[in-house]
């Protein structure tokens, strides 16, 4: 699946977008680690426990260092964006909704890397809804032909749980 201008102009933008994610992640898991002042402090006001901070920075500059590396570069970005999607959930669980745009962004960049760079063989499920169906065989019915709509509209599988129809 083609995304018109997005898609061509990708491999120009990733060429910054995706050494710049890496560089604050790396920025950002260094000072959890070294426990900064602000990062421990709203942690401490979302309830985490300094061990957690020091975790979320250990796995920040990790997958930020596995951004720049092509084999782990989908992984780190699903990393990633998981602890975004987990930052935004404390933000607005705490209260705190007007910080919500930056997790947000983070996810949906880190989403987007993770896609470009995923194996063909997890994006090519996504973008063939269909599944099986293209090479002859029904998705439902595991080799069998699609199945028919009964009298009643409901479609009949075929196999050992198909019960005719009561005639009345």
């Amino acid at each position: 699946m083609r995304f018109g201008w997005a898609a061509s102009r990708w491999p120009a933008a990733e060429r910054w977008l995706r050494p710049g994610l890496a560089l604050f992640f790396v920025a950002a898991g260094g000072a959890k680690l070294l426990e900064a002042q602000g990062d421990s402090e709203l942690f401490r006001q979302l309830g985490y426990t300094p061990w957690f901070m020091r975790l979320t920075g250990a796995v920040q500059l990790l997958s930020g260092l596995g951004l720049l590396l092509p084999a782990s570069t989908a992984a780190a970005a699903f990393i990633l964006a998981a602890g975004m999607a987990g930052a935004a959930g404390s933000l607005l669980s705490s209260g705190n909704p007007w910080m919500l745009p930056a997790p947000l962004s983070l996810f949906l960049l880190l989403l987007a890397v993770a896609w470009h760079h995923a194996p063909s063989w997890l994006r090519w499920h996504f973008t063939h809804p269909s599944g099986p169906q293209e090479q002859g065989r029904s998705a439902a019915g595991g080799g069998f032909p699609p199945a028919a709509p009964g009298p009643s509209g409901e479609l009949a599988r075929p196999g050992p749980s198909a019960v005719p129809p009561a005639d009345q």
